[in-house]
């Protein structure tokens, strides 16, 4: 199936995006979107998505503020969308060329599908009774002097995706490096990244070592993102060191004795490159030792152990100021979270 989404009118007016089957894009405002239209002021950041599989092509919207219109009709739950099919959102209109669709039989199943999502979502709602939408995250000083951010649940409850779509907004800013254990996700390294053991003879690399790669030589990164999230296998770095330079810090790093220095002898692995042990490190040991092994690494992004989905960024407290401009907003705590007082209840 080939989908040509086209804008046909609106401040983007002319631009195509082309999809194929088994496709999810998002369309807003912000970066956070994968069609981004920046300047139509009355979209939301993400305003609603179209998905295809074999059969047929969706669209749903996001809890956008004005909400979405197919052929003028306001779209509820997720819907078909036929060749030539319009839709509004904001100030601008798409049209839909679809080639290859079977829209009853794909109707009949996206109904089935839809029903029992509908049944899962009653069985996850938060004790507070709602769902979370919307980029947000929270904020805390650790004892290390670092800022440890921490957030999830973007966009849909449902999307699996977020720490990918996160990384992949911040690599706007500043260039991302991963370092993944390949061997921990049964993936081989492909050819343009480089071990972080590199004493190890490269069979044995291959499975039990890290390896580094920049994020721009991988073909699909939020896939790779995707696939190794929640294995204590990836580590997200932003730095804007040459990539050479980078590679012989790390190197180097995996050597540090307690102090942070480079040991004399024996080398002395601290196991930094794994979420697990690198979380700890980074939030509960001095500030020199954090100096010296992030050294001109501006952040890092990694799995929170024990959460599946969500994440954590440890980085100076200015790094705030990169999450915000990236769109997402600080959940600040309640007036009875910094107090500590609680409800009747709470008591109970």
């Amino acid at each position: 199936m080939r989908v040509l989404l086209k804008i046909t009118s609106g401040p983007q007016d002319g631009t195509n995006t082309l999809l194929g089957a088994n496709k999810l894009v998002r369309v807003g405002r912000s970066d956070w979107a994968d069609i981004t239209c920046a300047n139509d002021e009355e979209m939301s950041k993400l305003h609603f998505q179209i998905e295809t599989d074999h059969l047929a092509v969706y669209l749903k919207d996001l809890n956008s503020s004005n909400g979405t219109l197919l052929n003028d009709a306001p779209v509820g739950d997720v819907c078909v969308v036929r060749d030539r099919d319009r839709i509004l959102a904001g100030q601008t209109e798409f049209e839909v060329h679809v080639d290859g669709d079977s829209p009853e039989e794909a109707e009949r199943l996206r109904a089935e599908s839809a029903a029992a999502d509908r049944a899962a979502d009653q069985g996850n709602q938060l004790e507070e009774g709602a769902l979370l939408y919307g980029p947000t995250y929270s904020a805390e000083v650790c004892e290390s002097g670092l800022t440890l951010f921490r957030g999830g649940d973007f966009g849909d409850d449902r999307q699996p995706s977020c720490p990918s779509l996160l990384a992949g907004v911040l690599s706007k800013q500043i260039p991302l490096t991963l370092v993944l254990h390949y061997g921990k996700i049964g993936v081989p390294p492909p050819p343009e990244a480089v071990p972080l053991f590199d004493w190890l003879p490269e069979p044995v690399a291959a499975e039990n070592s890290p390896w580094i790669i920049k994020a721009e030589l991988v073909s699909d990164v939020a896939e790779l993102i995707d696939e190794a999230w929640d294995h204590d296998a990836l580590l997200c770095l932003y730095s804007r060191e040459d990539s050479e330079d980078l590679v012989a810090h790390l190197r180097r790093a995996v050597r540090f004795n307690s102090q942070g220095l480079t040991s004399q002898g024996e080398r002395q692995l601290l196991g930094y490159c794994w979420p697990s042990v690198l979380s700890q490190l980074l939030a509960f040991r001095s500030a020199d030792f954090v100096g010296r092994l992030l050294a001109t690494i501006d952040a890092v992004l990694m799995e929170l152990p024990d959460l599946p989905g969500s994440w954590q960024i440890l980085s100076t407290a200015d790094f705030g100021a990169t999450l915000e401009e990236a769109g997402l907003e600080e959940l600040l705590p309640t007036v009875a979270e910094e107090t500590g007082e609680t409800s009747e209840s709470d008591e109970l």
